[in-house]
């Protein structure tokens, strides 16, 4: 409509529904940017409530979370996404029972004598996989075992996506034997 943006909207900062409000507009515009305002508040509101409720459910598993954020780098937000997202950890026998779940799996096609390993199947849990891989990075940085294991994946496969997503895998597992076991992370040596 070539109005200004205002200076409230580049962050949505305090004020930014206010200063659209103030701008110049036709009747019609008014009451759609209305409308998106009403749906907007909706939604804040929707979040908010979300939030709570995740809260509530993180007090009840306080001593599994504080496991589970004891790997360096896992923050609440991991902790309890990966938490809710697995349910009941018992249920996977295996760790490359849960690495498949996660979509962490890499597929594997046998041809003669070769195991080559293949890419990752696009399925499992996208939002919490990609939670894990900021997490690995993350623990990669703080941990001197994630580190090394990192080093050790990269010069194997010279790629640092690949690498890291390796280290993710054994975040994965490692997070897996945390909930399962309800102890605290205690790091190891390469």
């Amino acid at each position: 409509m070539g109005l200004p943006e205002p200076k409230q909207t580049e962050r949505w900062r305090r004020g930014a529904a206010e200063a659209l409000l103030a701008l110049p507009m036709d009747a019609h515009a008014r009451l759609t940017l209305e409308s998106h305002l009403r749906a907007l508040r909706f939604y804040q509101e929707e979040l908010s409530k979300v939030e709570e409720q995740v809260h509530q459910i993180a007090r009840q598993h306080e001593k599994i979370l504080a496991c589970l954020q004891s790997v360096p780098g896992v923050g609440e937000v991991v902790a309890t996404t990966f938490m809710l997202e697995l349910f009941d950890p018992g249920r996977f026998h295996r760790a490359e029972e849960v690495t498949s779940y996660l979509g962490l799996a890499p597929m594997v096609r046998h041809s003669g004598e070769q195991t080559p390993s293949g890419r990752l199947r696009k399925v499992g849990q996208n939002r919490l996989r990609s939670l894990l891989i900021e997490a690995a990075w993350m623990w990669r940085q703080h941990d001197h075992y994630a580190r090394d294991l990192y080093h050790r994946f990269l010069e194997r496969m010279g790629i640092a996506q690949k690498a890291i997503t390796a280290v993710t895998r054994k975040l994965a597992v490692i997070l897996w034997s945390l909930y399962v076991e309800r102890r605290v992370y205690r790091p190891a040596v390469v």
